[in-house]
């Protein structure tokens, strides 16, 4: 299952995501200099903790396609993240997860020198944050098995499967070759993260995030598009529109005095939907074990 949309309207250009993009992307060059020493010293060592190591092995990533898998996520729901908060706090937001993530890994490998990179436990919390604070917002996704399927989950329903997924890793395999315990551990701060800034405590700060702004957005979404139909619609069956400051209001037709028996005929421009919404203010709504989404 390969999300690669979120059902959501944007408003402003997602610079901190396209900066952690590129941050990842350049990076990875560091893996193919082959330059051990550099590397060993920049990966996350539970049996020799530095807090540096934290930040700087969340940049890193063992081959390209740990990375392609990565950036699909954070591109995905990272961009959702930063529309909702903004650049600045979406970039503390998915550092502060990642110490989060490391920290989960470093007290289940306490003291084992088992090595750990990738931008995967960062990118987990902010599915937790998602799921929390969005839980209805519908995403696009593809299932790519035998054939190419296309369909839509909530949030609540794909991120849901994903922890369950992650949770039977973690108790079948463990951390043998992907450091689930990472993936957890930030999947879980980003949720505990969202059900603060969720709650009216935050309600007038910048921090606060409406949990009814997803699917707020997709109605609005839905009923501008369906209120242009219906325009389209109108005008084409008016012949026409008047000028000027009336341009958008179609002219009246004369119609044709019905007899109290004729039958009235059927309007193909009917319509029940709503064609506008009040805006409230609100926006709308073992080599290292590698850390994939």
């Amino acid at each position: 299952m390969i999300p690669f949309m979120l059902d959501f309207e944007y408003e402003r250009q997602p610079r901190a995501t396209w900066a952690l993009l590129a941050a990842n992307t350049v990076l990875l060059s560091l893996t193919y200099w082959r330059n051990g020493a550099l590397l060993e010293h920049l990966m996350f060592w539970p049996d020799r903790f530095a807090p540096w190591q934290s930040l700087t092995s969340m940049f890193l990533h063992a081959d390209l396609m740990h990375l392609l898998g990565n950036m699909l996520f954070l591109w995905v729901f990272g961009r959702y993240i930063e529309e909702r908060l903004g650049p600045w706090r979406m970039v503390s937001v998915y550092l502060g997860l990642g110490f989060m993530a490391d920290l989960a890994y470093l007290l289940v490998h306490l003291g084992q020198p088992h090595p750990s990179l990738g931008a995967s436990g960062a990118i987990s919390g902010l599915l937790g944050l998602v799921v929390v604070t969005s839980p209805r917002l519908e995403v696009h996704c593809l299932w790519l098995h035998y054939s190419i399927r296309y369909f839509k989950l909530p949030t609540w329903f794909m991120l849901g499967f994903w922890a369950m997924q992650e949770i039977f890793t973690a108790v079948v395999v463990g951390d043998r070759e992907v450091a689930v315990s990472a993936h957890l551990g930030g999947f879980f701060a980003g949720c505990a993260l969202g059900l603060l800034l969720r709650s009216d405590g935050v309600r007038h700060s910048p921090w606060y995030m409406d949990p009814k702004s997803g699917e707020l957005a997709e109605l609005q979404l839905r009923g501008r598009l369906e209120g242009e139909l219906f325009l389209a619609r109108t005008l084409a069956s008016s012949g026409g529109v008047a000028g000027d400051d009336r341009s958008l209001v179609p002219r009246a037709r004369p119609v044709a005095p019905r007899g109290p028996t004729q039958e009235i005929e059927d309007l193909s421009t009917t319509y029940d939907g709503p064609l506008s919404f009040v805006d409230d203010g609100s926006k709308p709504p073992q080599s290292p074990r590698r850390r994939n989404s």
